[in-house]
């Protein structure tokens, strides 16, 4: 049943660039290096680096696993694609993607990475990188104190 305070997959006004192309324009990716740790770390040479793959991980990891969960609830008439499927591929084959719960995983140690590394700050990344930068830990729990 859709939740009625989801926007629509591609709706110009809440979300201007349809859910539906960055699951498919990032999906494959965000699954390659979910699973790949070496790999990650070649991302992570400078501070604009691991900035993009904590975007990927954080912002986009978000909108691909909301759209997953959409097209598993909605079916194929409403995005284009069968359920566990990539449109385009030889016969669609079934994919896992990393779950919610793992890319934030995975965003926040890299936002604590770039902590650790000294790069939160304006001599490395302007104030729009900044914010983006610090998500994951506004997207993690807070511990009661």
């Amino acid at each position: 049943m859709k939740d009625s305070r989801d926007p629509p997959l591609s709706d110009p006004i809440l979300l201007p660039f349809p859910l539906s192309k960055i699951h498919s324009r990032y999906s494959l990716l965000l699954q390659r290096l979910a699973s790949d740790e070496e790999k990650r770390r070649e991302w992570q040479k400078t501070p604009k680096e691991l900035l993009a793959l904590l975007i990927l991980f954080d912002q986009l990891g978000r909108h691909i696993n909301r759209h997953h969960t959409r097209m598993k609830r909605e079916g194929p008439t409403k995005g284009g694609t069968e359920e566990g499927k990539e449109g385009g591929e030889e016969g669609g084959t079934a994919r896992s993607y990393p779950s919610q719960g793992q890319t934030d995983g995975i965003a926040l140690g890299l936002a604590r990475e770039m902590q650790s590394r000294g790069w939160l700050s304006h001599l490395h990344l302007s104030v729009p990188e900044h914010v983006f930068a610090l998500m994951p830990l506004r997207h993690s729990p807070t511990v009661e104190r």
